[in-house]
């Protein structure tokens, strides 16, 4: 896993904890399916159902990473439901979705080669902390704001990748 700038481990759970409530308490998000376990104070498991284009749904493990929260946007990687803390999906994983035309930048690369040196998966959008620390640059507007943008700008981000017109479905095949 690559090296992560960490903030105060109490603060961190304790804004985590607040802004996860609130964006469910909004009801954008059972709205949509979805909903969360917390797997302890700076990690959840956002459980998140995505719509193919024909009507159909698949149902995706999103693990949120607090550990430089909110000074960073949370951490995320797609993780397989049995074993959210255990190794990420690979390329063709029913674990990972297809997307095309997502209306920002957007990718998720199973392995991604971190400066580091260390790899592991980038989910690559501006609201996952990921995409800071491999050396990407936001464009103007979609940098992480502390204190202004909290999990709720990443989550309905990944909405917007789990729904038409960008939402294709598993990249791989449920085993029978």
């Amino acid at each position: 896993m690559p090296a992560v700038p960490l903030a105060d481990a109490e603060y961190a759970a304790m804004t985590f904890a607040a802004h996860l409530d609130s964006f469910w308490a909004s009801g954008r998000p059972e709205s949509w399916g979805w909903s969360y376990t917390k797997l302890d104070p700076l990690h959840a498991c956002i459980h998140a159902a995505a719509v193919s284009p024909d009507g159909s749904v698949d149902d995706y493990c999103i693990l949120l990473d607090a550990r430089s929260y909110d000074e960073l946007p949370p951490g995320v990687y797609f993780v397989s439901p049995a074993d959210p803390r255990g190794p990420k999906p690979q390329p063709g994983s029913p674990w990972l979705p297809s997307y095309t035309n997502v209306p920002f930048g957007f990718a998720i690369h199973p392995s991604f080669s971190y400066p580091d040196g260390s790899a592991d998966q980038l989910v690559c959008f501006s609201q996952s902390r990921d995409y800071y620390i491999s050396n990407h640059t936001p464009f103007p507007g979609e940098k992480w704001q502390p204190g202004t943008h909290t999990l709720a700008a990443t989550l309905s981000r990944l909405h917007e990748v789990l729904t038409p017109p960008c939402y294709l479905g598993r990249a791989g095949a449920l085993d029978s």
